[in-house]
Parts: structure tokens; sequence; C-alpha cells
């Protein structure tokens, strides 16, 4: 190995112009179709843009890059293309993968920074090897650069804005894909944007990579070619095959890079013999073809089976085959303005390994399975297809964000218009066309966030869309501990009955803010599972309230209540979303819950196979009315008025193997590990009074008992008798699908059962450990700033005021009225106790006020630490959440203005 660097050299740029040969691929970026990827999620943006092609990454550490679609891979080349930083920070890079053999994952790396550096590396065998260490060179501009590369067998030569930089010697990666990208590094944010991007041949090198001629050939009655298969075969790179009307009784194989156009209405009959089409090479166009009757096989045949990558499927109708089109391992493909009706199994099948693909105007119906199924695939595209009466779900995809994290996920909208579904019965109150609520794609974590209330007229292509518009505000209510109160935003509402607000920490009464904000947060659920409506941030977080408050979620209209699973929370401890079976009221169309703490909640709906092959329920029948039959006390109640009853039939979970664990830590158990089914209501018309609750498959140990309470009649001076009975502790198991029913529990059953007074009779060795947070109030006022986190770490919260006066643990209170009242470090961490800064009402003065955070000590080595801040302000309530990775990291949350 060889390398050398240094400055401008005339002869180094002659040499480099006179190896440029034939023009292998050339793009703009003026055509949104060329075959980029255009995927946008959290956390990047592949897309293009004004003319160009974007890349722009928001979580740091990480890289992004794109495959030139060119369809094949690259060994002596000349490129040339323009980079232009749109955002990129210090530590932020940006360039090219050469010669990348994908299947080892072995490339070299040409990287510039914003620091007037460059760099050039290999990776091979999962190692790093510099051939041009970072080094500084005028030539690297911080807004422009033009770059330019010449790979001849083991030689590499290196140009930037028309002034060679550097050379270097290595033959050990021969040929491959290049890519362009964007990398963060230490950085929080890389945005670049590639134009012009150029690849010729060497000059006198080995030709092959493109075709010696572009010819058409045609096929029909009185044409070159009777057979199409006999046309593929005589063809050669880069031709054009036009197909005449008739029907073609073949099994295609297309093995080179090939269009395909159907020239009036050609059919082609596979006869039940194999896959309508297959296609092994990448670059391929299929326009204007029907196929039928792919049909048979072991596993079924496909009407277009693809084995490649960056091709075009395009107009072409496919029916009566066992799938429509099937893909496996296969990139970067178009599948676009397609009729795919009447097969036996699924419309759409992407099968493997299937990433970056892009589904769209297609009409998917009648089909045997399901409409759209994305299996092991990531970072699709899928939107404005008219997706309905499919035998199966109408889209189906497996992607678990649990396991793989949210960057890979599939797009179901392009970020203004989804797909029609027509299992998805939804209302669209404003006439715009897009549901009103998101559609949870059935089989794993995905969303169709904007989803078509109605089909349109056909296939097609939809256009560029505005901005998405901003949520809804929020709402909150100020509640004191001796108050009740409730909040109510959209489908979302929370009661808190009379004495759950904390006390402050002086033992005063304490007076919180409660409030509800719909977000953008999308959970990651298992398979099986998918979001319904809305997700709601409840807050204040990182407080224990006194007594349980009551949440309840509305199903959206169009929603079967019968498929609602309960409802899903975001444990910061764990980091995970975890299940909240609930209560579902089919009739008032609600899930209700209770909690003693707040984080986000949404509505699940699950599969009914998920549910039955992963747990089973517990079900409680009490067929007491309220307020009827009088109180049998106990030994030792001797002052009881012998008045009509309450009851509580309960079970108790007091230990749990449970069979699979990923499953149960999905799961949230019942309050305190109980079960229990309250008596009829006095004026209702029903019989009996049944809870079900949904738990994971394993062994439980369960306790049944009744709980007897005189209801008072409303003398505030007397104290109801109270007591429970139970049976003997019994261990069960529930396998998937069971049932396990506990009947109706009379108290005439438990005689000669011992008497709990008071309480309940079971202590559940399961509910000893005690919910993170602090059990006090915290201060309010007009402006009121809480930071929680669940690691533990110090982390410390600053708010600056309009005077510039800093409140934090080292100023912990101003002139204007600000002030410190929670600091949670490391020599009193108490895990989720909040920081909280103030302002007491009437004291805060008009003006922008500046929140940041900042990573001060890692208490326990646990790294990077997300965290969460509230801000109450004039009656505006909103929260934000952000990651600091390492010890010293500032970051800037929000401003505000009081006026």
């Amino acid at each position: 190995m060889m390398c050398a660097f240094c400055t401008q050299s005339s002869a180094q740029l002659s040499y480099m112009d006179s190896l440029t040969g034939d023009l292998l691929y050339s793009d703009d970026f003026s055509n949104p179709a060329s075959g980029w990827p255009r995927v946008t999620t959290e956390s990047y943006t592949r897309d293009y843009m004004n003319g160009m092609y974007h890349i722009s990454v928001n979580t740091s550490h990480t890289v992004k890059n794109t495959k030139v679609p060119a369809g094949m891979d690259f060994s002596d080349f000349v490129l040339e293309t323009m980079v232009y930083v749109v955002d990129v920070p210090e530590y932020g890079e940006f360039g090219l993968n050469l010669r990348k053999d994908v299947e080892n994952d072995d490339f070299y790396r040409l990287v510039l920074n914003t620091n007037h550096k460059f760099a050039f590396f290999k990776y091979k065998n999962g190692e790093w090897a510099d051939l041009i260490p970072w080094s500084r060179s005028d030539a690297v501009a911080l807004d422009a650069n033009k770059i330019k590369v010449v790979a001849s067998g083991e030689d590499f030569t290196i140009c930037i804005n028309d002034r060679w930089v550097g050379s270097c010697k290595d033959g050990s990666i021969r040929s491959g894909v290049i890519d362009i990208l964007g990398e963060t590094q230490d950085a929080s944010q890389a945005h670049v944007a590639f134009d012009y991007l150029k690849i010729w041949s060497i000059m006198g090198a080995s030709e092959g990579q493109i075709p010696e001629s572009r010819n058409i050939l045609t096929v029909g009655t009185g044409k070159q070619y009777s057979r199409i298969q006999d046309a593929i075969n005589a063809s050669t790179d880069g031709d054009t095959i036009e197909v005449y009307s008739g029907t073609y009784r073949e099994n295609i194989f297309v093995d080179r890079k090939l269009t395909i156009r159907g020239i009036g209405t050609p059919v082609i009959n596979a006869d039940r013999r194999g896959d309508g089409i297959t296609i092994s090479a990448d670059g391929v166009a299929l326009e204007g073809l029907s196929v039928i009757n792919a049909r048979g096989g072991f596993l079924g045949y496909s009407g277009i089976m693809v084995y490649s990558s960056s091709n075009i499927i395009r107009n072409n109708s496919i029916t009566l085959c066992d799938k429509g089109i099937e893909l496996y391992e296969a990139d970067s493909n178009l599948i676009e303005a397609n009729i795919i009706e009447d097969n036996d199994d699924n419309g759409i099948y992407l099968l493997s390994g299937c990433d970056e693909n892009t589904i769209r105007g297609n009409r998917i119906s009648r089909n045997g399975g399901d409409g759209i199924h994305v299996y092991e695939s990531n970072r699709n595209m899928i939107f404005s297809n008219i997706i309905a009466d499919n035998i199966g779900d109408d889209a189906y995809d497996d992607y678990n964000a649990t396991e793989l994290g949210t960057g890979d996920v599939n797009r179901w909208d392009d970020g203004s218009k989804g797909n029609y579904y027509s299992d998805n019965l939804c209302t669209d109150s404003n006439r715009d066309g897009i549901c009103d609520s998101p559609y949870g794609i059935p089989g794993g974590d995905c969303i169709d966030r904007y989803p078509l209330a109605s089909p349109s007229p056909g296939p097609s292509v939809i256009e560029e869309r505005p901005p998405e518009e901003p949520l809804e505000g929020s709402r909150s209510a100020t509640v004191s501990g001796t108050q009740s109160g409730s909040v109510s935003l959209g489908g979302a509402a929370v009661d808190i009955p009379s004495g759950s607000i904390p006390p402050n920490e002086d033992g005063t009464p304490g007076t919180m803010v409660i409030s509800i904000e719909k977000t953008n947060m999308r959970p990651e659920l298992a398979e099986g599972l998918s979001l319904v409506g809305e997700v709601y941030q409840l807050g204040p977080e990182g407080t224990v309230f006194e007594r349980p408050v009551q949440i309840t979620l509305r199903i959206p209209e169009g929603v079967d209540p019968n498929t609602i699973v309960g409802v899903t929370t975001f444990n910061a401890t764990s980091g995970r979303w975890e299940l909240i079976p609930g209560t579902v009221d089919p009739d008032e169309r609600t899930v209700t819950i209770f909690t003693d703490h707040f984080s986000p909640y949404a509505l699940v709906r699950g599969a009914d196979e998920w549910m039955r092959r992963n747990g089973g329920w517990i079900e409680v029948v009490n067929k007491h009315r309220y307020n009827t039959i009088s109180y049998l006390p106990c030994n030792g109640e001797d002052r009881c008025s012998i008045l009509p009853t309450h009851t509580e039939h309960g079970i108790c979970i007091q230990n749990a193997v449970f069979r699979d664990a990923s499953v149960a830590g999905l799961w949230t158990p019942p309050n305190n590990w109980m079960i229990l089914a309250f008596d009829v209501p006095a004026e209702s018309t029903r019989s009996e009074t049944r809870e079900r609750f949904w738990v994971p498959a394993g062994t439980y140990t369960l306790t049944e008992f009744l709980f007897v309470s005189e209801v008072n009649p409303g003398d505030p001076m007397y104290s109801p008798c109270r007591h429970a009975k139970s049976k003997q502790t019994k261990v069960y198991q529930i396998n998937p699908g069971d049932v396990m029913r506990f009947d109706h529990l009379d108290e005439s059953s438990l005689q000669g059962s011992p008497c709990f007074l008071g309480g309940y009779p079971c202590r559940s060795v399961l509910a000893t450990t005690a919910r993170t947070g602090t059990k006090t109030s915290v201060h309010t006022g007009d402006v009121q700033v809480t930071l929680t986190w669940y690691a533990n770490a110090d982390i410390d919260l600053y708010v600056e005021d309009p005077n510039g006066d800093l409140v934090y643990y080292g100023n912990p209170q101003v002139p204007s009225g600000g002030q410190l009242d929670r600091d949670n470090m490391c020599s009193n961490f108490e895990m989720g106790k909040p920081e909280n800064i103030f302002w007491p009402t009437g004291s805060a003065p008009p003006g922008v006020y500046k929140v940041s955070v900042n990573y001060y000590s890692d208490c326990g080595g646990v790294g990077a630490v997300r965290w969460t801040v509230r801000t109450v302000a004039g009656g505006d309530v909103k929260t934000y959440t952000g990651v600091l990775n390492t010890v010293g990291d500032t970051q800037e949350v929000t401003t505000f203005e009081i006026r």
C-alpha cells in the first residue's frame, strides 16, 4: 500500500481528464422518478428536493448511504459530483463509498468535513484502515465541493474543487456498487445535497460495463420474434423489447437489463407451469403487460417474480395467479400503477430482505391473501394505493421496532397521503380525503398516518404535498390535593379524584397542573398489535399519585370495539412500550384504565390470533347488586350497623412464571396485581358484571377472594364495616387461548374461611417493586418547567429568564422570583424524581425564557440518558423529549414567551 497527498498538480489533473471514457451513468436529480429512494423518518431523510438529492441525518453516530441506482457494479471508473453543505456542524461528514461489496460489506470510503479536511479509508473484513488519514486541504470548501475520483486497478486519485489532493494504491477490493453518504459522528445532525453525478469508464480499460448497442426488438404476429423469450435471448443490456397485442403462452426469464413494453394489450399466459415473468437482472423495466394463470407448485407461483434491484414495474395487470407481484431480496424497485386483482394469495408480497422499494398508485383488490404483505423487509415506501376487499388483511407488515429500532421502519404514507384500505371504516370530518385517525398496519409497528377516506377512480401517482400541519395544542387544569378535577382533549380524558394529588415536601396540600397533549410518538408494539387513533402525553411525569386516577380513551368511529386489546403506555424505566389490557365499554366506545402515574398513552388494536397465540384471559364474575343484602359481621366487628352491602369479587396474582419473557416484558399487570369485578350498579338492567383481563401464557399462583363493605347511607360520622374472605391459594396453568373463568362467589360459600378486616386479603410478591417517581408535589405558578429522567445519572435543568438571570442548581433563586425547588443528584438520587423550576403566580416577568438541560454526572455507568421536559407557561403546556449521550453534553430544549 502506498499513499500520497499534496497540493495542486496540473499534471495530475490532465492525467485524470485523459482517462475519461464512455459515460456509464448520469443524474442531475431534476427527475424525482430517476430511481433514488425517497424515505423520511424521525432520524433521517433521503429524498429529491430543489433539483438535488438530499441526505439529512438527525441522530449522532449515524451513517446514511444510498446506492447509485445504476444496476451494475463498478471496477475502474471516473466519478464526478457536486456536494452542497446544507447544515453540517463540526464533526459531521459526507462523501462516497466506492467499490462496495454488498455481500461482504467491504468498501473504500472518501469523506470530507467542514474543518477543511478529507480522508480515504478502507473497510474490509470488519476492520478499518487509513489509506489517506485525515488531512487538511484548502481545497475543501465549507459550502460546496466538486469531488472527482479516478479508480483504475489499484490506483486511486482524488481531486476536490479542481485541485488534486491525494493518490493511493490498494487493490484488495476490486469492484462493487457506489454509495453517496452523510454521516454525523459526534454531531447531532448532518444535511448535504448531491447534484450532477456522473460516472465514466476508464479510457482504454476493459469495457463490458456498458452495452455496445441499444436496439429495439419487436414481438408479435409479423414481427421479428413470435415468442418473447426468443427476443430476450437475442438481446443485450440496454435493449428495448416491444410486445404487441396477442396471447403468449410462456414463462419468461429476464436475465439482462432490458425494457419490455406492451403495445396494445399483450397477455402472458403462464399456463400453470411456473411464474409468469421472472426478473433476475438489475435495471429492468416492465410496462403495459397482462399476466395470468401463474398457478401451481408447492409454494405457489407469482405473476411477476423479482430477485433483483432497481427495476420498474409499471402499468401492468396481474390476475388469476397464485400471487401477484413477489419480491425476494430485491431492493430499490418501483412498483407503480399496476392492477393486481383476483389472485389466490397475496397481491404484492415482499418476502424477505426487500429494502427501499417504492410501491405507489396500484389497485390491489379481491386477492385471496393479504393485499400487500411485507415480511422481514425495511425502509420501503408504500402510498397512494387502493387496497380493497382482500380475503386476508388489506395490508400486513411484520416490522418490529422493539427489535429493530425505528430508523429502518417501512413508511405506509409519503407524509401527506397514505393508502385506501377497505377494512378501515374511518371518518373524514373536514372532508379533505384523509381519515381523521391513523391506521395501524397489522403484523407489527407500522402506521399509515394519513389513510385515504375513499378510493380514487384508479391507479395514479400522487403529487408533492405541502408540509404537514402541527398537532392540536394542549389542555390543562390546576388541581389541589383537596379537590377533584378533570381534563379532556380530543379522544382522551383524565379524572382526578379528591385526595390524589400528593402533598408538598413540607406536608402542606400539593397543587398540580394536569395536562393532556397530542404527541408524534409512535409506540413500538409487538407483532399482531397496532395503534388506534392518537398518542396522548399526560403530565406531569415523575409523580406518584396518592390514589389511582382514571384515564379514558375514546375508540374512534369505524373501529370495532371488540378488536381493542387495551392501552399501551411508555415505561421510561425499561424504555419499552407496555400493554395495559384496560376495560372496554363497547356501548360507550371507551377504554378505561386506572394508574398512579403519567406517561404517554394510546389505544391498541390486536388481532385475536396474536392474543390467543401469546396468552389467555382471566375472567371474574360478580352477580351481587350494589346496596342489597345485609352485611354479615365477622368476629371482632361489633359496631356494625348491618347495612346493605357492596362487594368486589377478586383474583390476586400472587406469583407468575411466564412462558415467554419477551411477551411479558410488553405487558403491564393489573393494578396491585389484582383483578376486581365490582357488583352490578343498582340502576343497571344487567344481571352480572364480568371483568376479563388478558395475561401472558404461563403458570400463575392465584388467590380468589370476596371483599364486602357496608354502603354508607350518607352519615359522615359513620365508618362502614368491611372485610374480605378468600379461598385457598392454588396454582393454575394458563395456556395460549385459555379462558380461566371464576364464577360468582357468594359469602355463604366461604363459611369457615378466615376474615381479613379492613382490606384485601392478598399481597402479591410481584408487587414489591415500588413505582419510580416522587410522592410529593412540585410547585407551580405562572411558569413551571419540570425535567424527568429514569436512569442513575445527574441531569440538570437550566432556565434563563427575560433579564438574563439563570436558574439552576448553582443559582437556585433569582430576583425575578424564579426558583429551583427540586434537585435530583447522585448524592440523593431517586429514580424518576423530577427537577423543577417555577415562578410563583403573579411574579413571572414578561419576555423570553430559554430552557436547556445538561448531563452533569453519570452516577451508575448508564451512558446515554433519555429526558423529558414539560413547560407550563401562561396556561400553555408543551412536552419535549431528547437524549443526552455523554457527560458534559448540553442541549437547548425550547424558548417561550410570557406576554
